[in-house]
């Protein structure tokens, strides 16, 4: 039904999604907070940022070498 191309943009597009809303998370003044006994700081959310963003760029990436 869908391409293998299609799904991979797709999931970049999600995982995009992703990275901005710690994007919004480290821009609102609401860190640390507590989420199922884990404390998320400012620092965790950044490596947070990194890693969402590194992904999305590997799946477009990706995308642009598949048919």
């Amino acid at each position: 039904m869908f391409s293998k191309k299609e799904l991979i943009i797709f999931a970049a597009g999600a995982e995009a999604f992703h990275t901005l809303s710690h994007v919004v998370i480290q821009c609102t003044d609401i860190l640390p907070i507590t989420i199922y006994s884990i404390q998320w700081t400012p620092a965790l959310n950044i490596l947070g940022i990194v890693v969402n963003a590194a992904v999305t760029v590997a799946l477009l990436r990706w995308a642009s070498k598949t048919k």
